[in-house]
């Protein structure tokens, strides 16, 4: 991926964790929200997880 579009990535991946986190889902929904969105990282091949350099705490830090 371009650098852009990992950049755009990561910037959609802190928004859904910030909104699902925001979100006043009760239980099973949050967590299956979660699962979602760690499903959707895992194909996109890990861009904007939790675990990513260029993030902390899932949030982006604009570093790639």
């Amino acid at each position: 991926m371009s650098r852009l579009k990992i950049e755009d990535s990561k910037t959609c991946f802190s928004v859904l964790r910030e909104f699902i986190d925001d979100a006043p889902l009760l239980g099973s929904k949050k967590e299956r929200a979660m699962l979602a969105l760690e499903q959707l990282q895992k194909i996109t091949a890990g861009t904007g997880s939790p675990n990513d350099p260029g993030s902390v705490n899932g949030n982006d830090v604009g570093t790639v």
